[in-house]
């Protein structure tokens, strides 16, 4: 798990979110945030689009629409490292909490974090721009899967998520002809590549398991489904 960072804008890598919590108590209204205008997400995977729960900004001092404005939906992707504030072995969860950073949903978090950055390097391998598409939009779901590990409220974006992927597995399978036989990666760099990442989405969903966070778990099962599929049309 990395350092405590300082939130700038919207949208964390995966496995950072765990420390927005507490920069966010801590920052002082105004500073660090504009005023409150949530906005609603979309998602955009093949033909589904699923609009994601609206992220929302903390809010200023006197700002009327401050009750509809949650911490936990702020996301950022602009960090400044604050040093030595980890050291001790800690850190925050959402909801301000401070766990060991060997706590398993630190671990899972952390893990997500790496599976997001495998399907960077795939997505710079995929030749199909529609391919990429989907991997970005599956990279920027994963955040909500981290965060609602992490204590956030991003349960409702996770369902969305699920019924988006489902959507791509159907679609993928019907141009798939039927596999008699078990794949052996490594017909090229970029079909390895997603097989690798395969295998980590399945060991990221059963630490999810043994969180007994189902919704993450079932997210992770979907999105191992869809590398297999994507992996075979990318096996000439």
């Amino acid at each position: 798990m990395s350092e405590k960072f300082k939130t700038g804008r919207k949208n964390p890598l995966g496995s950072e979110i765990a420390d927005f919590e507490a920069e966010t108590k801590r920052a002082k209204a105004g500073r660090l945030y504009g005023a409150c205008k949530p906005k609603t997400t979309k998602l955009q995977l093949g033909k589904t689009a699923v609009r994601c729960p609206p992220v929302t900004k903390s809010p200023r001092k006197g700002c009327r629409k401050s009750r509809n404005c949650s911490p936990k939906a702020v996301f950022a992707a602009s960090f400044k490292p604050e040093m030595g504030s980890g050291d001790t072995g800690f850190t925050d969860l959402f909801g301000g909490k401070r766990v060991r950073k060997t706590d398993l949903r630190i671990k899972t978090a952390a893990l997500i974090d790496e599976l997001s950055s495998l399907l960077g390097v795939v997505k710079t391998g995929l030749r199909a721009g529609k391919d990429k598409q989907e991997i970005t939009a599956i990279q920027r779901s994963m955040i909500g899967v981290s965060g609602l590990i992490a204590g956030a409220g991003t349960s409702g974006q996770v369902k969305g998520s699920i019924a988006a992927v489902e959507a791509l597995i159907a679609c993928r399978s019907k141009r798939l002809p039927p596999i008699k036989k078990f794949i052996l990666p490594g017909k090229n760099k970029t079909e390895a590549l997603i097989h690798v990442s395969r295998s980590r989405a399945r060991l990221c969903e059963l630490l999810a398991w043994r969180l007994r966070a189902k919704l993450p778990a079932v997210y992770l099962n979907r999105l191992s489904d869809y590398l297999f599929l994507l992996s075979a049309e990318n096996n000439p």
